[in-house]
C-alpha cells in the first residue's frame, strides 16, 4: 500500500481517485493515544499543507515521545532530533517547518535539519496554526483564549477573547486566505462550538457545534467529529457559511480523554486525510504497584480516570472519571471494599480533587460557570457544593496544608503561578482580607503542581525556570522567604511526599517514577540520593499516581495491559473523490 502511494504521487495531477494506505510506527516505537509527558491529551497527527507529508508523535521504549516525518513518496519515516517530549505538531504554510509544544515552550524546527528554535513560552499548549503571513495562533495553556505571535519569535498578544461561560479556546486552523482561522470554544456542559475569526480582530462568527476538539478545512469542506464519526460539510470561505448537510467520511475515529476529547485526525486543503480508527483512549485502570513496579492489585473497573488523590489515611481515593463528552465527575473509592460512589453531580466537568488534612472534605475545580472555580463538598456527600474561590481567573487546587489553614492552588494566565488561599475550619477564612488569595510563587516562569510537606514547612513544586529544558522539581520553605533546592536530576513533574517527609517522589520525563531521599527537619533542606523505581504506562491526563502513607505502594492510573497503543494511521488521498459515488 505504501508503494502504491509513492507511485500515485508521481502520476499526473489530473488523475483523481481515492487511495488508502496505513502508516505503522517505526520498529521499537508506538503511536500513543496520549503523550506521556503531557497533562492533556495531545493532537498527535498533522498533514502538511501540500498533502505530501505526515507528522506524527511516537513513543520509544524509554517512554520519551518524539516527532517523526513520513513523506508519502518514501517507504520509511524519519525522526526529528531535538523534538523529544514534543506534542501537538502543526505545519508552516510552505510545508518546510513544524511548530510544536515541549518543555513549556512553543518551538519550531525545519524538517530539512537544524536545531529547534523557541518561539515563545507557553503553559501547556493545546494546538497551533501557522499563517502565510508568518503569524502563529495558538492556545498557551489550560482555560485560556488564543494568543498570536510572530513565527520568528516574540511576545505573544491576545488573538481571541473568552465569551460568557466559555472554558477555553483551542485547536486553531488557518483558512486558505491566511488572515482568518477556525477555532473551538469549550463551555461547561455544552457541546464544543466552532468559530471563525481574524488575526486583525477579536470579532467572531459561530459556524457549528461538534463533539471533539478538532476541526479542519479541506477541499471546500469543514471536517469535524460527531460522536466517533468523521463528518464533512460544504463551507463557503467567502461568505463564511456552511451549506448543505454534513455527511460521514470515516467511522470509529479515536477519541482521547475526558471532558472535551481530542479526535485524532488531520487533513490538508488539497485533500489528503489522516486519522486513527479503533478503540478510543477513554479507558484506563487504577493499579496498585510496589516499589519495584510489580502489580499487587487493582482498584475498580477500567474507566476514563484522571487526577488521583488518596485520602490522608489511605482508606479512600478521590478521582475524576469522564462521564460523557464535555463532562466528568469526582468519584470516591473505598480502598478496602473496592467500591466507588459518585461525589459530584453537576453537568459540567469536575477535576483535581484535594482532600482536607482530616479527610472530612474535598476541594475540586469545576467549569460550571465558565472559568475553573474552586468548590468544596463534605466527604460524606451530604449537603451541596460550597464555593471556595470564584473569580475570573483560571485555577485548580493542588494541596491542603496539614494544619488546614492554607489551600495551595495554581493560577493560570500568561504563566502558571502558585497562590495560597487562607482557610479556616475547612472553609475560606472569614473577613475580606482573609479571603484574599496570596501569591506564593509568582514569576515569569511556569510554576505548578505544588505539594505541602507533611509538617507544612516546605512546598515541592515543578518549574521551568532552568531554561529551555524540561520542568524540574524544587522545594522552597513555606510560607517563605528562603532558599530553593533542586530535587530532580534530569526533569520532573507531579511531586508527592512520603507521609513521614523522608522522600519526595516525582515522575521523570520518560515516565519513570523517581524517589529522592530528603531531610527537612532543620532550618535548611537537604536532598540525598535519587533512585529510579519503575516506569509507568500512563493511562490518562492529570495527576497520574499517588503514594500510600507508608511509601511502599503506589496507586497508578495506567493503561490496561491488553490495550493496543499502536493503531496505525490511515491515510486517504483525494478523500473528496468519493463524493461522486454518493
Amino acid at each position: 500500500m505504501a508503494l502504491g502511494a509513492t507511485m500515485y504521487l508521481r502520476r499526473a495531477p489530473e488523475e483523481s481517485e481515492v487511495v488508502r494506505f496505513l502508516i505503522s510506527p517505526p520498529e521499537g516505537w508506538t503511536l500513543p493515544q496520549i503523550s506521556p509527558q503531557s497533562t492533556v491529551v495531545a493532537a498527535p497527527v498533522a498533514v502538511s499543507p501540500d498533502g505530501r507529508r505526515i507528522a506524527f508523535i511516537a513513543v520509544g521504549a524509554d517512554g520519551t515521545s518524539q516527532l517523526w516525518i513520513r513523506s508519502l513518496d518514501t517507504l520509511g519515516a524519519q525522526a526529528l532530533p531535538g523534538t523529544e517530549r514534543g506534542a501537538s505538531p502543526f505545519w508552516s504554510p510552505d510545508s518546510r517547518s513544524l511548530g510544536f509544544f515541549a518543555d513549556g515552550k512553543l518551538k519550531r524546527i525545519d524538517i530539512s535539519g537544524g536545531p529547534t528554535r523557541t518561539v515563545c513560552d507557553v503553559v501547556d499548549g493545546r494546538g497551533g496554526s501557522w499563517s502565510r503571513d508568518g503569524v502563529i495562533v495558538f492556545n498557551p495553556g489550560i482555560a485560556s483564549p488564543l494568543q498570536k505571535v510572530s513565527a520568528g519569535g516574540g511576545v505573544p498578544s491576545v488573538a481571541t477573547e473568552l465569551g460568557q461561560g466559555e472554558g477555553d479556546h483551542r485547536q486553531p486552523f488557518f483558512l486558505p486566505d491566511s488572515g482568518r482561522f477556525l477555532y473551538l470554544a469549550t463551555a461547561a456542559g455544552d457541546a464544543t462550538s466552532v468559530y471563525v475569526a481574524s488575526v486583525d480582530s477579536t470579532e467572531r462568527k459561530l459556524l457549528v457545534t461538534v463533539d471533539s476538539s478538532e476541526v479542519v478545512y479541506s477541499q471546500s469542506h469543514l471536517l469535524f467529529v460527531r460522536e466517533t464519526t468523521l463528518m464533512a460539510q460544504a463551507f463557503d470561505t467567502q461568505r463564511l457559511e456552511l451549506t448543505g448537510e454534513p455527511f460521514p467520511i470515516a467511522e470509529q475515529i479515536q477519541m482521547n480523554g475526558g471532558g472535551t476529547p481530542y479526535a485524532i485526525f488531520s487533513a490538508s486543503a488539497n485533500g489528503t486525510l489522516a486519522y486513527q480508527a479503533g478503540a478510543s483512549a477513554g479507558g484506563s485502570q487504577l493499579v496498585w504497584l510496589d516499589r519495584t513496579g510489580k502489580r499487587t492489585g487493582t482498584l475498580g473497573d477500567p474507566a476514563g480516570y484522571r487526577d488521583i488523590q488518596l485520602a490522608p489515611d489511605g482508606k479512600r481515593v478521590a478521582v475524576a472519571i469522564a462521564a460523557s463528552v464535555g463532562s466528568s465527575d469526582i468519584w470516591l473509592y473505598d480502598v478496602a471494599r473496592g467500591l466507588r460512589a459518585r461525589f459530584t453531580f453537576d453537568a459540567a466537568s469536575e477535576f483535581t480533587p484535594v482532600w482536607s488534612p482530616d479527610g472530612a472534605s474535598v476541594v475540586f475545580r469545576s467549569n460550571r460557570k465558565g472559568p475553573n472555580n474552586l468548590y468544596r463538598r463534605v466527604a460524606s456527600g451530604a449537603g451541596s457544593d460550597d464555593v471556595v474561590l470564584e473569580d475570573s481567573s483560571q485555577k485548580f487546587p493542588t494541596s491542603w496544608s496539614p494544619d488546614g489553614r492554607s489551600l495551595l492552588y495554581t493560577n493560570t494566565g500568561s504563566s502558571n503561578d502558585l497562590f495560597v488561599l487562607p482557610m479556616a475550619n475547612d472553609r475560606p477564612a472569614t473577613g475580606s482580607e482573609g479571603r484574599k488569595p496570596i501569591p506564593f510563587l509568582q514569576t515569569p516562569f511556569n510554576e505548578g503542581n505544588g505539594q505541602f510537606s507533611p509538617d507544612g514547612r516546605w512546598v515541592a513544586y515543578r518549574s521551568n525556570d532552568s531554561g529551555a529544558g524540561p520542568f524540574e522539581i524544587y522545594v522552597v520553605p513555606f510560607p517563605g522567604p528562603g532558599g530553593k533546592w533542586l530535587v530532580s536530576t534530569a526533569g520532573g513533574d507531579f511531586p508527592r511526599w512520603r507521609r513521614d517527609g523522608t522522600e519526595i517522589f516525582y515522575l521523570a520525563t520518560d515516565s519513570t517514577l523517581m524517589a529522592a531521599s530528603v531531610n527537612g527537619k532543620g532550618s535548611s533542606f537537604e536532598v540525598g540520593a535519587v533512585t529510579a523505581l519503575f516506569q509507568m504506562r500512563r493511562g490518562g491526563p492529570g495527576w497520574p499516581y499517588d503514594v500510600s502513607p507508608d511509601g511502599r505502594r503506589f496507586l497508578v492510573n495506567a493503561l490496561p495491559e491488553q490495550q493496543d497503543t499502536s493503531t496505525p494511521i490511515t491515510v486517504v488521498m483525494n478523500w473528496q473523490a468519493a463524493l461522486s459515488r454518493r
